[in-house]
């Protein structure tokens, strides 16, 4: 996680504080008003940001051998909002091709798995040596090392993966 946004139970007590009337609907991923004020707001406090990975990442966006990519699990038409939530908090070097938001039916696992995995075996991915993953979900960040990290070495090229676990700041 990148940015701490507030979970479901709580957004929806904000939400419903703050509005006077109940939260528009069954989800909380995929709503935008899940991402706009009352709920989170904007511009974002940087308390909301993980300054561990905010840290690393413009380490490896500075590195011109590295390729940034930042894959979220929110859906697809929350790009831009994402987006505009990352330049709020002194992300700005980002751009649209730099995040990656979910779309299909994949869980987020699958996801993520998927895009790393077509980027690494795609056209701009043949002279990757190293990966480096952040995840806070106890769950993904196991099946990364036991799953992804050993199906990236093959007879003819070895992917160093480093899976690092988040937590709030």
């Amino acid at each position: 996680t990148l940015v701490w946004t507030p979970e479901p139970q709580e957004g929806r007590i904000i939400y419903e504080r703050e509005k006077g009337c109940p939260w528009p609907g069954e989800g909380w991923w995929g709503r935008i008003e899940s991402l706009e004020p009352p709920v989170l707001p904007s511009p974002a406090p940087a308390c909301l940001l993980n300054q561990q990975v905010a840290r690393t990442l413009g380490e490896a966006w500075d590195d011109l051998d590295s390729r940034v990519v930042v894959l979220t699990g929110r859906a697809r038409h929350l790009h831009r909002r994402i987006l505009e939530i990352l330049h709020e908090l002194g992300l700005d070097f980002l751009g649209d091709d730099d995040l990656i938001c979910k779309r299909g039916r994949l869980d987020t696992f699958e996801f993520k798995t998927k895009v790393i995995r077509d980027i690494i075996y795609g056209p701009e991915g043949c002279g990757i040596t190293k990966l480096h993953i952040f995840e806070d979900r106890d769950a993904h960040v196991a099946a990364f090392r036991s799953q992804l990290a050993p199906s990236l070495i093959t007879p003819d090229r070895v992917i160093t993966t480093h899976v690092h676990q988040v937590f709030p700041s």
